[in-house]
């Protein structure tokens, strides 16, 4: 009953678009809100009933027509995880929802991305095994070494807006010095056709995930445009990009939007949180990731986003 209830307050010509990283097989021990089937089930379960699921790039081109049905919501995945394929593509297709995957092309032959090699390394090594000593001067004066949970995100922030060239050093001497071999994590081109030709959408996400404010002029563009030319040299079409870490302002600027015009899409995602309708700019359109494991709140935060003011 509440359930439906919610629905009928939900506002038409407003598109929420979700993010989704991994989807594990089952809940993670050491971070229980990651996403896992069973919850990915309930959400994917939830859309279908109460709201009307669509293609991302279907969505944005009737986004502008103001032609969008009551409850529009699409989702998309970050980053290009092979569970996404394994894991979450057939609860997609139970659902019959659409998807659009953004890939970060240059972890699609087999490595890690350099926060997943943090995150694996001191998953498997015991606290006080753990050499740390690859940080440097980069460590913060104080970590909570003891608290795996708390130690991973310390590690990540303070490596984050390091160029992408010299984060990853940091990273891989962190897993030799542990004696760790990260594991294989990212989807290959074949399983990026597989999805491809499941029916799903593939976007670009920059070769190497760099923080694109970073960047002097000619290395934003070089990531940018190469994530769509290796995407399409394998006959996949891609219409849409997504900013790494991306928050406008912040993570990408005015210069990154007009470079991803530049590069040829035909619009863009951030992770500022919001609504989006026809009034918003489709090079930084809003996204939120949908973290909840309660299905009723997961139904009201949808249905307030899809109310607030696009910003």
């Amino acid at each position: 009953m509440l359930h439906w209830m919610l629905k009928q307050l939900t506002a038409a010509n407003r598109l929420n678009i979700l993010i989704y990283h991994q989807v594990l097989p089952q809940p993670d021990p050491l971070f229980p809100s990651q996403m896992h089937a069973a919850r990915f089930a309930q959400h994917m379960a939830l859309l279908k009933r109460y709201f009307s699921p669509l293609p991302l790039s279907e969505a944005v081109q009737r986004l502008q027509q103001q032609r969008l049905p009551r409850g529009a919501v699409a989702v998309t995945f970050d980053d290009g995880y092979s569970n996404n394929l394994d894991t979450a593509l057939p609860i997609l297709q139970q659902y019959g929802i659409n998807a659009t995957c953004f890939i970060a092309t240059g972890f699609s032959d087999g490595h890690s991305m350099w926060n997943d090699i943090i995150s694996e390394t001191v998953r498997h090594t015991a606290p006080e095994q753990l050499n740390l000593a690859a940080f440097g001067n980069y460590l913060p004066a104080t970590l909570p070494l003891n608290d795996k949970a708390r130690l991973i995100p310390a590690l990540l922030m303070a490596i984050k807006y390091l160029p992408p060239a010299q984060r990853l050093a940091i990273v891989q001497t962190f897993a030799a010095d542990n004696a760790f071999t990260p594991p294989a994590l990212m989807m290959q081109p074949e399983q990026l056709l597989r999805w491809h030709n499941a029916g799903m959408e593939i976007g670009a996400h920059t070769v190497n995930h760099p923080i694109l404010a970073t960047l002097d002029d000619s290395a934003a563009a070089a990531e940018i445009t190469q994530s769509k030319q290796q995407l399409s040299a394998l006959g996949i079409p891609v219409k849409g990009f997504a900013y790494p870490n991306g928050r406008y302002g912040k993570d990408f600027g005015n210069r990154d939007i007009a470079l991803v015009q530049q590069a040829g899409f035909d619009f863009a995602v951030s992770t500022n949180s919001g609504t989006n309708d026809a009034n918003h700019n489709i090079f930084r359109l809003n996204r939120f990731t949908p973290w909840d494991s309660a299905m009723l709140k997961f139904h009201a935060r949808l249905m307030l986003q899809s109310r607030r003011s696009a910003a």
